[in-house]
């Protein structure tokens, strides 16, 4: 069963991965007027297929893939997380949430070291939206997925973009070291030409 369905303008990614099969994930590029401030708490019916949806990013792990997002952080912006099948693992400052259809939207402040694990055994369908310039981290997510040509960045290009972005440092448990790594690495990255974003 899949209820995530791509819309028009929407990028569509497969994401294999090292323990078997592929993920899929969609990002579109919605307006600013359809995220709602982050006070607001969405309906438990608000659907991402549909077209005035505030998500922004859309994942699909079927049976026998497994979709994990490293720990990282966003220092300005806060992220709202809504698992619309499935259970998925996510660890907001060294506290594991699982959540289900039936937890509503998890919310992850600005500031917190934060991933994303979903087994092999079930199937997962999640999004998630954002409380500032959502067009801007559509851009950021559609250069860091490669543009759709079937790669993923490297992880230079990856520094680079985060050192351009601004909002996203990868989580060594040492911050200066996260800081190190994108100021010094994505600073480098950046001036040898890595990381351009590309146009959604």
């Amino acid at each position: 069963m899949t209820l995530i369905k791509p819309r028009k303008g929407d990028l569509s990614v497969p994401l294999p991965n090292g323990k078997g099969g592929i993920c899929y994930m969609t990002v579109s590029d919605p307006p600013p007027e359809a995220v709602p401030p982050s006070s607001t708490t969405l309906p438990t019916n608000t659907s991402s297929s549909d077209p005035s949806s505030p998500y922004l990013v859309r994942m699909v792990s079927p049976v026998g893939s497994y979709f994990q997002v490293p720990p990282h952080y966003h220092p300005l912006t806060t992220e709202f997380f809504r698992v619309l099948v499935g259970t998925a693992s996510v660890t907001i400052d060294n506290h594991v949430h699982t959540i289900t259809p039936d937890s509503g939207e998890l919310r992850i402040p600005a500031g917190s070291v934060h991933s994303i694990d979903v087994p092999t055994d079930v199937h997962v369908e999640m999004c998630e939206r954002v409380d500032r310039d959502p067009v801007k981290k559509a851009k950021f997510l559609y250069s860091l997925l490669g543009g759709g040509d079937g790669r993923l960045t490297s992880g230079l290009e990856a520094l680079a973009l985060c050192y351009k972005d601004g909002d996203g440092f990868p989580s060594t448990g040492w911050g200066l070291l996260d800081k190190m790594m994108v100021y010094g690495g994505g600073g480098l990255g950046a001036m040898l030409g890595y990381g351009k974003p590309l146009a959604a």
